[in-house]
């Protein structure tokens, strides 16, 4: 079978890993993937994709005025579903689906009800939530990354019970492994080492983070926080003004390869407002680092048992979450194991006709 991958661009976010993830499971059980990236050529992940995957790029500014090159584009190259894992990628297939009568499959990149990372409300949410409500409905299959997000949902979208599943996200311990190996120890201060790894915006919590941070320090005064990922924005530019380079902080930039920074971190902290699943959190678990996360989702608490492979605390809680990453550091021992994700559940959802 052939399935083509929508992508909204070739940008290296959360939702893009795991298609890339499930693309190589696929691969690996004899199917074919394509990548369809909406937009134009460039990006982080194309330099992921193009060894492994055919990929197309339709070259359009926004996904949904993609809509009529995606529709000839699956006309001419016929295969037989489409994925989409990306809000805005998710309506512009859906709609170019129904235009050419392709089944579709979706994967939830966040709680529906979660509004932080669409800046929506108002006429303007209502207007989205009736427009995914009925378009939502023409999916062959919608995938939630949490029993918790399956519920939501059905709810939110008046979707049918039959039509969502629950997959977690998968981890590829291989990739993650022989790229953390690259490089070397990429921290060149002595002391404690702190690690966060995301973008660095209001619902990734990382003024909270820099405040519990600052507590830290006054109790380890050699510790360092480095904070890997994208850094533009008015967010990102005021914290940078404020702290990078003070303190022992520093934000890194992104990095194509973030996994020597946390083989070689001794803290790994995730201190979210809000996520669809923490990814990240398990990439740095599957390298046996303690872990620090707030409660930002109810999955967290299934993953961290308190005092062995780390400890959560509360969102926006700096006294709380310093804390955690001060007792994190004496964790010892640590041999993640992750067990929720279900491979066979998986491939059955893509191969079910």
């Amino acid at each position: 079978m052939t399935y083509d991958f929508l992508l909204p661009n070739l940008g290296a976010g959360g939702a893009e890993r795991i298609s890339l993830i499930i693309a190589r499971l696929l691969k690996k059980s004899g199917q074919e993937v394509r990548f369809v990236n909406l937009g134009h050529e460039g990006g982080e992940i194309s330099e992921w994709l193009k060894p492994e995957f055919n990929v197309v790029s339709l070259n359009c500014s926004r996904s949904l005025k993609a809509i009529p090159a995606l529709v000839r584009f699956l006309r001419k190259h016929k295969g037989d579903t489409v994925f989409a894992s990306r809000e805005n990628a998710s309506i512009a297939g859906l709609i170019a689906c129904r235009l050419t009568h392709s089944p579709i499959i979706l994967r939830l990149p966040n709680m529906p009800s979660n509004q932080l990372h669409r800046g929506a409300k108002g006429l303007k949410l209502r207007i989205i939530k009736w427009v995914n409500k009925r378009l939502f409905r023409q999916a062959k299959t919608v995938i939630a990354q949490t029993n918790a997000m399956r519920d939501e949902a059905i709810d939110y979208y008046g979707l049918s019970p039959e039509k969502v599943v629950t997959i977690y996200n998968p981890v590829d311990a291989e990739h993650i492994h022989a790229n953390a190996a690259k490089g070397g120890n990429p921290f060149t201060h002595s002391g404690k080492h702190f690690l966060s790894v995301g973008t660095i915006d209001f619902r990734k919590g990382v003024d909270v983070l820099l405040n519990a941070f600052s507590i830290v320090r006054d109790q380890i005064p050699d510790a360092t926080l480095s904070i890997v990922g994208r850094k533009e924005g008015e967010y990102a530019r005021k914290l940078i003004e404020k702290w990078d380079g003070k303190d022992n902080v520093e934000f890194c930039g992104f990095f194509e390869n973030p996994y020597p920074h946390m083989a070689h971190c001794d803290v790994f902290v995730l201190p979210s407002r809000m996520e669809g699943f923490p990814n990240v959190l398990l990439e740095a678990m599957c390298l046996n680092k303690p872990v620090v996360a707030t409660t930002c989702l109810p999955v967290v608490s299934q993953l961290i048992e308190d005092g062995v492979n780390g400890y959560v605390c509360s969102v926006d809680n700096a006294e709380e979450m310093a804390q955690s990453m001060v007792k994190a550091l004496n964790l010892k021992d640590i041999h993640n194991t992750y067990t929720l994700f279900d491979h066979q559940k998986l491939i059955e959802v893509f191969l079910h006709k």
